[in-house]
């Protein structure tokens, strides 16, 4: 019985990795109060988009783990650079709730005047 190559594992960690991250979008469409209660220290709530944005972060790691060990050049970005994007745009989110987050407790009215 021949063994698995390392690409092999790599390939099967990408689908899970993606499978996770469509995990996330389901739950974020179809059962969205699993996740209202979830708050992290200093950010507070975590808002649905934030949570939508993470699912798809997720399924672009995953994707290109499972890219780079199916050897598909022409599909890949370098994984460094899917990385850091993808804590960006999540960090960004977060600190985006965090913001909205203050805003709420301070009670501040952040309407334009226009209503």
């Amino acid at each position: 019985m021949p063994h698995a190559s390392a690409d092999d594992w790599l390939m099967a960690l990408g689908i899970a990795v993606g499978a996770i991250g469509i995990a996330i979008l389901l739950i974020t469409r179809t059962r969205p109060r699993w996740l209202e209660g979830i708050s992290l220290a200093g950010v507070g709530p975590v808002s649905l988009v934030t949570w939508a944005l993470t699912g798809l972060a997720i399924i672009a790691i995953g994707y290109h783990v499972f890219v780079h060990a199916a050897s598909l050049p022409q599909f890949r970005a370098p994984m460094p650079l899917v990385a850091i994007v993808s804590v960006v745009v999540i960090a960004g989110s977060l600190a985006i709730d965090a913001l909205d987050n203050r805003h709420d407790q301070s009670g501040e009215d952040r309407s334009d005047g226009d209503t």
